[in-house]
């Protein structure tokens, strides 16, 4: 970014994001997607933006619940909602805490991290 951007590095994340669409070929993978992916920091750096694991509710239009609940990195991984119903991110999410509440969640974050996503159907 800096090298390519480097004269418009201290006006902003808005000044800056032309430079960055003009010049994207040519940016390192952690830099291409920055304005949308990750932070500002992690580009400068070169590191690698990580992904958290998100908790979706499935639910119609006027908040009605289906019951199920999906955790994984992204909405792209889910599987189809059932008609009339969407994924919904749930906030807050915070898995730690998640999981002091019920350990049993563990074994649903194992297959979330290996397959990319888990899927419960809560029963009420």
């Amino acid at each position: 970014m800096t090298r390519f951007c480097r004269k418009l590095i201290n006006q902003g994340d808005f000044t800056i994001l032309p430079c960055l669409k003009q010049n994207r070929a040519r940016l390192r993978p952690s830099c291409r997607n920055w304005p949308i992916m990750g932070s500002r920091q992690a580009c400068r750096a070169g590191l690698k933006v990580i992904t958290r694991l998100q908790k979706f509710v499935e639910q119609g239009a006027y908040g009605e619940k289906s019951g199920r609940v999906a955790y994984a990195f992204k909405l792209s991984s889910l599987p189809q909602p059932n008609e009339g119903m969407n994924w919904q991110t749930a906030h807050p999410f915070n898995v730690a805490d998640e999981l002091l509440k019920d350990p049993g969640l563990k074994d649903v974050i194992k297959v979330a991290i290996e397959k990319g996503y888990a899927l419960v159907a809560r029963s009420g």
